[in-house]
Protein backbone atom coordinates (compact mmCIF):
# COMPACT_ATOMS: atom_id res chain seq x y z
CA UNK A 1 0.00 0.00 0.00
CA UNK A 2 1.37 3.48 -0.33
CA UNK A 3 2.13 6.04 1.66
CA UNK A 4 0.69 9.75 1.91
CA UNK A 5 4.55 10.53 0.38
CA UNK A 6 3.60 8.31 -2.32
CA UNK A 7 0.72 9.79 -3.58
CA UNK A 8 1.02 13.23 -3.11
CA UNK A 9 1.53 15.98 -5.51
CA UNK A 10 2.35 19.68 -6.10
CA UNK A 11 -1.29 20.64 -6.79
CA UNK A 12 -1.99 20.90 -3.26
CA UNK A 13 -4.54 18.87 -0.40
CA UNK A 14 -7.81 19.17 1.08
CA UNK A 15 -9.29 18.27 4.45
CA UNK A 16 -12.70 16.00 5.19
CA UNK A 17 -14.48 16.43 8.86
CA UNK A 18 -17.18 13.91 9.21
CA UNK A 19 -20.25 15.73 9.58
CA UNK A 20 -21.61 15.59 13.53
CA UNK A 21 -25.27 15.72 12.32
CA UNK A 22 -27.33 12.96 12.05
CA UNK A 23 -28.69 11.93 8.28
CA UNK A 24 -31.33 9.79 9.70
CA UNK A 25 -34.40 10.40 7.60
CA UNK A 26 -36.88 13.07 9.79
CA UNK A 27 -39.97 11.67 11.09
CA UNK A 28 -43.54 13.06 11.01
CA UNK A 29 -43.82 15.00 13.90
CA UNK A 30 -43.64 18.39 16.32
CA UNK A 31 -39.52 19.76 16.73
CA UNK A 32 -38.22 22.63 18.74
CA UNK A 33 -36.39 24.78 16.19
CA UNK A 34 -35.27 28.32 15.58
CA UNK A 35 -36.09 29.98 12.26
CA UNK A 36 -32.81 30.68 10.88
CA UNK A 37 -34.10 32.61 7.47
CA UNK A 38 -37.16 33.80 6.17
CA UNK A 39 -38.39 36.11 3.16
CA UNK A 40 -41.82 37.08 1.67
CA UNK A 41 -43.15 37.62 -1.63
CA UNK A 42 -44.89 40.44 -3.40
CA UNK A 43 -48.06 40.19 -3.01
CA UNK A 44 -49.67 37.87 -5.94
CA UNK A 45 -53.17 37.01 -6.60
CA UNK A 46 -54.56 33.78 -5.55
CA UNK A 47 -57.44 31.61 -7.57
CA UNK A 48 -58.22 34.87 -9.43
CA UNK A 49 -60.32 36.65 -6.59
CA UNK A 50 -57.68 37.02 -3.70
CA UNK A 51 -54.67 38.70 -3.03
CA UNK A 52 -52.19 37.79 -0.81
CA UNK A 53 -48.03 37.88 0.59
CA UNK A 54 -46.36 34.42 1.15
CA UNK A 55 -43.93 33.88 4.16
CA UNK A 56 -41.34 31.12 3.55
CA UNK A 57 -39.15 29.95 6.50
CA UNK A 58 -36.01 27.70 7.14
CA UNK A 59 -35.64 26.92 10.65
CA UNK A 60 -32.86 24.57 12.26
CA UNK A 61 -34.09 21.76 14.97
CA UNK A 62 -32.61 22.67 18.24
CA UNK A 63 -30.06 20.61 20.37
CA UNK A 64 -32.97 20.78 23.39
CA UNK A 65 -34.30 17.55 25.40
CA UNK A 66 -37.55 16.41 26.32
CA UNK A 67 -39.20 16.59 22.94
CA UNK A 68 -39.70 13.27 21.32
CA UNK A 69 -41.05 11.89 17.88
CA UNK A 70 -42.38 8.33 16.97
CA UNK A 71 -41.06 6.88 13.90
CA UNK A 72 -43.41 4.45 11.59
CA UNK A 73 -42.66 1.27 13.62
CA UNK A 74 -43.83 3.56 16.68
CA UNK A 75 -40.49 3.33 18.37
CA UNK A 76 -39.93 7.03 20.16
CA UNK A 77 -36.82 8.93 19.14
CA UNK A 78 -35.38 12.25 20.88
CA UNK A 79 -35.94 15.57 18.60
CA UNK A 80 -31.96 16.52 19.81
CA UNK A 81 -31.18 13.54 17.38
CA UNK A 82 -32.07 15.75 14.07
CA UNK A 83 -30.21 18.78 15.63
CA UNK A 84 -28.51 21.25 13.22
CA UNK A 85 -31.19 19.50 10.49
CA UNK A 86 -32.89 22.04 8.66
CA UNK A 87 -36.56 22.16 7.63
CA UNK A 88 -38.12 24.32 4.84
CA UNK A 89 -42.36 25.75 5.02
CA UNK A 90 -43.46 25.65 1.59
CA UNK A 91 -45.43 29.07 2.44
CA UNK A 92 -47.17 30.83 5.20
CA UNK A 93 -49.83 32.94 3.56
CA UNK A 94 -50.88 36.79 4.75
CA UNK A 95 -54.08 37.36 2.44
CA UNK A 96 -54.54 41.67 2.39
CA UNK A 97 -57.28 43.30 2.76
CA UNK A 98 -58.48 45.28 0.04
CA UNK A 99 -59.02 48.90 0.20
CA UNK A 100 -61.69 50.59 -1.35
CA UNK A 101 -60.03 51.14 -4.70
CA UNK A 102 -58.85 47.67 -4.95
CA UNK A 103 -60.69 45.37 -7.14
CA UNK A 104 -59.74 41.27 -5.09
CA UNK A 105 -61.78 40.11 -2.53
CA UNK A 106 -61.08 39.32 1.48
CA UNK A 107 -60.13 36.28 2.77
CA UNK A 108 -60.03 36.50 6.46
CA UNK A 109 -60.29 32.79 6.79
CA UNK A 110 -57.42 32.16 5.10
CA UNK A 111 -54.99 33.86 7.45
CA UNK A 112 -55.32 31.51 10.31
CA UNK A 113 -52.10 30.13 9.29
CA UNK A 114 -50.52 33.64 9.48
CA UNK A 115 -52.48 34.23 12.73
CA UNK A 116 -50.70 31.33 14.20
CA UNK A 117 -47.35 31.96 13.04
CA UNK A 118 -47.65 36.09 14.61
CA UNK A 119 -48.84 33.91 17.64
CA UNK A 120 -45.67 31.83 17.66
CA UNK A 121 -43.44 34.93 16.86
CA UNK A 122 -44.78 36.73 19.55
CA UNK A 123 -46.04 39.45 17.50
CA UNK A 124 -49.78 40.46 19.57
CA UNK A 125 -52.95 40.76 17.83
CA UNK A 126 -54.88 43.24 18.80
CA UNK A 127 -59.13 42.15 18.45
CA UNK A 128 -60.86 44.88 16.84
CA UNK A 129 -64.67 44.93 15.85
CA UNK A 130 -65.04 45.57 12.19
CA UNK A 131 -68.79 46.35 11.42
CA UNK A 132 -70.33 44.80 14.47
CA UNK A 133 -68.15 41.61 14.10
CA UNK A 134 -64.78 40.89 16.46
CA UNK A 135 -61.77 40.09 14.35
CA UNK A 136 -58.24 40.14 14.93
CA UNK A 137 -55.71 42.80 13.64
CA UNK A 138 -53.12 40.87 11.70
CA UNK A 139 -49.97 43.66 10.89
CA UNK A 140 -47.94 43.38 8.02
CA UNK A 141 -44.32 42.44 9.48
CA UNK A 142 -40.84 42.09 7.44
CA UNK A 143 -39.25 38.68 7.71
CA UNK A 144 -35.79 39.73 9.56
CA UNK A 145 -38.43 40.04 12.30
CA UNK A 146 -38.83 36.30 13.16
CA UNK A 147 -34.76 35.68 12.78
CA UNK A 148 -33.28 33.71 15.89
CA UNK A 149 -37.09 32.94 17.01
CA UNK A 150 -37.43 29.89 19.14
CA UNK A 151 -40.69 28.04 17.43
CA UNK A 152 -42.66 24.65 17.47
CA UNK A 153 -42.82 23.43 13.91
CA UNK A 154 -44.75 20.54 12.79
CA UNK A 155 -42.91 18.50 10.04
CA UNK A 156 -44.75 16.30 7.00
CA UNK A 157 -43.79 15.03 4.01
CA UNK A 158 -44.87 16.82 1.11
CA UNK A 159 -46.87 16.33 -1.78
CA UNK A 160 -44.57 13.68 -4.05
CA UNK A 161 -43.16 15.34 -7.06
CA UNK A 162 -40.36 14.18 -9.69
CA UNK A 163 -36.82 15.24 -8.59
CA UNK A 164 -34.00 15.73 -11.04
CA UNK A 165 -33.16 12.19 -11.18
CA UNK A 166 -36.44 11.25 -12.84
CA UNK A 167 -37.38 9.75 -9.30
CA UNK A 168 -40.19 10.40 -6.79
CA UNK A 169 -39.57 12.66 -4.22
CA UNK A 170 -41.66 13.30 -0.80
CA UNK A 171 -39.17 15.91 1.30
CA UNK A 172 -40.09 16.62 5.01
CA UNK A 173 -42.06 20.04 4.88
CA UNK A 174 -43.08 22.02 7.60
CA UNK A 175 -46.92 22.34 8.19
CA UNK A 176 -47.66 24.18 11.13
CA UNK A 177 -45.65 26.55 13.30
CA UNK A 178 -46.78 27.21 17.20
CA UNK A 179 -45.06 29.02 20.04
CA UNK A 180 -42.08 27.18 21.98
CA UNK A 181 -42.92 28.17 25.06
CA UNK A 182 -39.59 27.21 26.75
CA UNK A 183 -38.04 28.49 23.52
CA UNK A 184 -35.18 30.90 23.96
CA UNK A 185 -33.94 33.32 20.88
CA UNK A 186 -31.07 33.15 19.02
CA UNK A 187 -28.27 35.23 17.54
CA UNK A 188 -27.58 34.45 14.09
CA UNK A 189 -24.46 35.65 12.91
CA UNK A 190 -24.00 37.28 9.66
CA UNK A 191 -28.02 38.63 9.69
CA UNK A 192 -27.90 42.32 8.07
CA UNK A 193 -30.72 44.15 9.13
CA UNK A 194 -32.30 47.24 6.96
CA UNK A 195 -31.03 50.17 8.01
Amino acid sequence: MADITEIANETGFGYYTPSKISSKRIVEGWYPSHIVHATVNPPRTIRKKYKAKIYHLRVEIAATSGYQVKDKDGVEISTSEYAGRELYHNGIFFFLFPREEDAFEENNEGNKLYAEFLRAIDIPLEKVEVDGVYKYYLPEIEPFVAIGKPVLVYAKESKPFIGRQGDKISPMQIKYVRKWSGGEPIKIEGLRLPI
